[in-house]
């Protein structure tokens, strides 16, 4: 905006924003947490479980499982409407 002749209002303008973006940046990255939180407990479980998975199956082995496959379709009630 400087270059058009902006300068106060960029100045102005920009701590906002900054503040702004480094708010959404905290909440993708606590979702991160939350999903990586997530994937840690389906790995335990699933390893606790590798024995008597079946080599086939139609959908989720168990609610864990059935978690991580609806938030890769985009179901996940923690993500919901992030982008």
């Amino acid at each position: 905006m400087c270059h058009t002749g902006h300068c106060p209002d960029a100045t102005r303008e920009l701590p906002d924003l900054i503040t702004r973006q480094r708010e959404a940046i905290a909440r993708r990255i606590d979702g991160l947490h939350v999903l990586d939180a997530r994937l840690v407990d389906l790995g335990r479980h699933l390893a606790a479980r590798s024995n008597d998975l079946p080599l086939l199956a139609i959908g989720a082995c168990c609610d864990a499982a059935g978690a991580v496959l609806s938030a890769r379709e985009g179901r996940c009630a923690c993500c919901a409407g992030q982008a």
